[in-house]
């Protein structure tokens, strides 16, 4: 066998060619490996700058037992942390609990709820009727039917407010005389008390068929209610402000078909041109849009009111003319200052500015509930809505204009989650979302409310306490006993009265059910009668003495 070797030439030329190998396998690994990289980061990057839509919210946790793309396919929320979570994403679930992991219904809360904030009222609808609505005045609601006073129309408007976008004119009634200038007006039960500003009156007029209000009776009073205006009702009596008489006089309405003047307390300074009155407990508060004035009355004795204390402020109750109390303050629209001035009657023998909010163009009207107090702007043609959770400080939190629906805004009224607007340059009625909460039902453990409207019943398994009046409308009844701590009961019925019988044949009717029924009349010494005749031509009294009755002219004498 011949051996073959290889020198130095020969590895030298196995070498090189290795070499030259190993080089083109390292540059093609490179130039794979460069593609490789540069596809990825593209691709990254492509992602990254346009990413793909989703069918889940950030943040959202896939539902394990779910296929993505499926069309029920249920996201666990995100978990919420921090004071400031949008849970908007939260639309489509059936329920939410906060601070508990089992809500029990759609929205279950374990804690207090606070409500801030205030969302801009809109327009809901509104009514515009120059015949019967001509310049309203002010404006009452009861239910779902608002009550509009209209200067220039001599009229009283009813209006039907079930449908708030649009409310419509059931019922009205026009006279030049007694209801010339109707300035204010109350409802309470069957009837609308509705003052005259040039005719000087106080009207009394039965709405008990809204679509048909008739006149009940009228007391005209040119030195006591000359230029009548505001006008307040509480139990027995109707307090009204009289601008012409620069005065507040009060009139005994117990009687719906007579109602009785009784008595006038009257000053220039104190009380020029009276204009708004609202009472609580024992004073009756008065605007004075010339004296620049609030004033307070006690009027605990009816028959002589007093003033117990004033204030005068010449800056920030300039034109002093709406108000309302609502427990330690009254708040005044204060139309020649352009503000809303919010007095502390604590003391209502030393009342004083609490706060004051400036820039309320005219401001004529007002109204407060809640946290919040709602304020016409005649001037602005605006409602504005005004936080006063500090008294203090009260702060603007928005408004709405409307020259077209509540031209120069003359009166309001809050019901709801809604807000009624007079018109004044516009003859109109509006109608105000003011996005509150509506409920279904609601079980409470306690409710504190400015006001209350039930819509249609009400329920008490428990006792009602009514510190002020109560004025009932419809019927009443009463399966136990009823008693009544103050030494006089007066009660006026237009019907008929039945006592142990739902069939009254008369205008009282007393009848047990049994063989013999029973009328007991007693006294400590003398029992008397008082009977008149269908023409009334006079009184006939009836004596019961001593087991005799004795009826003549004069048996009550005795």
């Amino acid at each position: 066998m011949r051996k073959v070797k290889f020198g130095r030439a020969g590895q030298s030329r196995r070498h090189k060619k290795n070499r030259t190998k190993n080089v083109l396998q390292s540059g093609l690994l490179f130039l794979v490996a460069g593609a490789v990289v540069y596809f990825s980061v593209s691709f990254v990057l492509t992602a990254l700058a346009t990413p793909q839509a989703s069918l889940y919210a950030p943040g959202a946790t896939l539902n394990p037992d779910c296929t993505p793309g499926e069309a029920n396919c249920n996201v666990n929320p995100p978990a919420a942390s921090g004071i400031n979570t949008d849970i908007t994403a939260l639309a489509g679930l059936t329920s939410i609990g906060i601070s508990t992991t089992t809500p029990a219904e759609a929205l279950h809360v374990i804690g207090g709820i606070k409500q801030q904030g205030t969302v801009a009222p809109t327009l809901k609808g509104s009514l515009i009727d120059s015949a019967h609505i001509d310049n309203p005045s002010t404006i009452a609601i009861v239910g779902n039917l608002v009550y509009v006073a209209a200067a220039n129309s001599n009229s009283l408007a009813i209006v039907d407010a079930t449908v708030p976008s649009v409310p419509s004119l059931v019922g009205f009634l026009i006279d030049g005389t007694h209801l010339g200038s109707a300035s204010g007006i109350q409802v309470k039960g069957r009837y609308a008390y509705v003052t005259s500003n040039s005719g000087n009156a106080l009207s009394v007029i039965d709405i008990s068929v809204p679509s048909a209000p008739v006149y009940k009776s009228i007391i005209s009073d040119g030195v006591n209610l000359s230029g009548a205006k505001g006008i307040y009702v509480d139990g027995r009596y109707a307090y009204i402000a009289a601008s012409g008489a620069n005065a507040l006089s009060i009139v005994d309405i117990a009687n719906p078909f007579k109602p009785k003047y009784l008595s006038t307390v009257s000053d220039a300074t104190m009380l020029g041109s009276a204009t708004g009155v609202y009472v609580s407990g024992k004073y009756a508060y008065i605007t004075a849009a010339s004296g620049n004035t609030l004033s307070a009355i006690d009027i605990s004795n009816p028959n002589m009111p007093v003033i117990a204390g004033h204030l005068t402020d010449n800056t920030n109750l300039a034109g002093a003319s709406g108000i309302q109390v609502a427990g330690r303050y009254a708040y005044i629209a204060a139309s020649g200052a352009n503000a809303l001035g919010v007095v502390d009657i604590s003391n209502p023998t030393a009342p004083v500015l609490a706060g004051t909010l400036s820039d309320l163009t005219g401001a004529i009207a007002v109204r407060v509930s809640g946290n919040y107090a709602y304020v016409a702007e005649a001037g602005a043609n605006a409602l504005a809505v005004v936080d006063i959770s500090n008294p203090a400080n009260p702060i603007l939190k928005t408004s709405l204009a409307d020259a077209v629906n509540f031209g120069s805004p003359s009166s309001l009224v809050i019901n709801g989650e809604y807000a009624y607007v007079a018109g004044a340059n516009t003859d109109s009625l509006a109608v105000v979302n003011l996005h509150g909460a509506e409920l279904t039902n609601v079980t409470a453990g306690n409710l504190a409310a400015g006001s209350l409207s039930v819509l249609d019943e009400a329920a008490f398994s428990g006792n009602i306490n009514v510190s002020g009046s109560a004025n009932i409308g419809g019927s009443i009844k009463v399966d136990g006993m009823a008693s009544f701590g103050t030494s006089t009961l007066s009660a006026n019925y237009n019907g008929t009265v039945s006592i142990g019988t739902t069939s009254a044949t008369n205008i009282l009717t007393v009848d047990n059910q049994a063989a013999t029924s029973t009328f007991e009349l007693g006294g400590k010494f003398l029992s008397c009668m008082k009977l008149r005749d269908s023409d009334n031509a006079g009184w006939t009294y009836c004596t019961a003495q001593s087991g005799s009755l004795t009826c003549n002219q004069t048996a009550c004498d005795q």
